[in-house]
């Protein structure tokens, strides 16, 4: 049955107001800077992907157009940038990164700034779970951080949906885990479920989506801990946004219900990544690193 005129403009207006229907903007650098690499011959694709996997809004762009021509020629789900680039070539990959380039901007400066910190933590996430992963599947550390940089897409589309309410909520809580009771309390806007029914939406494959989403199970059991590895990888970062890094430290007790706990690492193992995290962590963020001082 056809939908009405009047029907269906309510259909359209409600998709259009969905959070789901939200499109986030790349980040112009390393767009440009993917976009020079692709384009030069001399230059390998691996050189190309290693940037590309600092912008989560790119890498799901990618490993959509990647994968929708994967199902027609049915072949096996891309889940890392460097195979989509490889399944694109450099002239499918240019017209992926052309088309991010065109995406609406942001026009408020502040909302602006937040998006590209949300990108950071995005990154954030995606490093340490290449840390973690390194330790405990070396073999899954290219899906373990694409899981880790897209598992936080739903706070990006929390700056789009939401915007200047969601600014307020960031400048009224300096504390990480205060920002997200206070999204689900004051808007119902679920971060974790909002990033997981995006990632569907857009394509992403189950290899990296069962990591995201907690209701998920993986067809494969050797892929398993990729989900407490992005779980674990959370953690770490929460704790450093949130001003508490010392209160994960080798020398603390984790919670009973902690994920870097359920990784079972030798005490060796684990100041290793507290100290390399650190590292990481603070030079990806000078600005909270600040925070730290005082």
């Amino acid at each position: 049955m056809s939908l009405s005129g009047n029907e269906s403009t309510a259909k359209s207006s409600k998709e259009s107001n969905s959070p789901l229907s939200v499109i986030i903007p790349g980040s112009e650098l390393v767009i440009s800077e993917t976009r020079k690499i692709v384009g030069d011959t001399e230059k390998r694709q691996d050189a190309a992907a290693e940037i590309a996997q600092k912008d989560p809004v790119i890498v799901m762009e990618l490993l959509k157009t990647a994968n929708a021509l994967a199902f027609t020629e049915g072949k096996p789900p891309i889940t890392t940038p460097r195979g989509a680039i490889i399944r694109l070539g450099a002239t499918t990959t240019i017209e992926v990164l052309d088309k991010i380039k065109g995406f609406p901007k942001l026009a408020n400066p502040d909302l602006s700034k937040l998006l590209e910190e949300v990108r950071n933590t995005c990154v954030k996430i995606a490093e340490t779970a290449k840390l973690i992963s390194g330790i405990k599947a070396q073999n899954l550390v290219e899906d373990c951080y694409t899981a880790g940089l897209l598992c936080n897409v739903g706070e990006l589309i929390a700056v789009i949906h939401l915007t200047e309410n969601f600014l307020k909520i960031v400048q009224e809580n300096s504390n990480r885990s205060k920002v997200l009771y206070r999204l689900e309390k004051d808007h119902s806007f679920d971060i974790e479920k909002m990033s997981s029914s995006y990632l569907k939406r857009a394509g992403i494959p189950e290899g990296i989506l069962f990591a995201i989403d907690k209701d998920m199970q993986t067809k494969t059991p050797n892929r398993a801990i990729m989900k407490l590895i992005i779980a674990s990888s959370i953690e770490l970062v929460m704790a450093f946004e949130s001003i508490r890094w010392d209160k994960i430290a080798p020398d603390k007790n984790l919670p009973p219900k902690s994920s870097l706990r359920m990784l079972s690492l030798s005490d060796s193992q684990y100041e290793s990544l507290y100290e390399r995290a650190g590292e990481i962590l603070f030079k990806l963020d000078p600005a909270k690193a600040e925070l730290y001082k005082k």
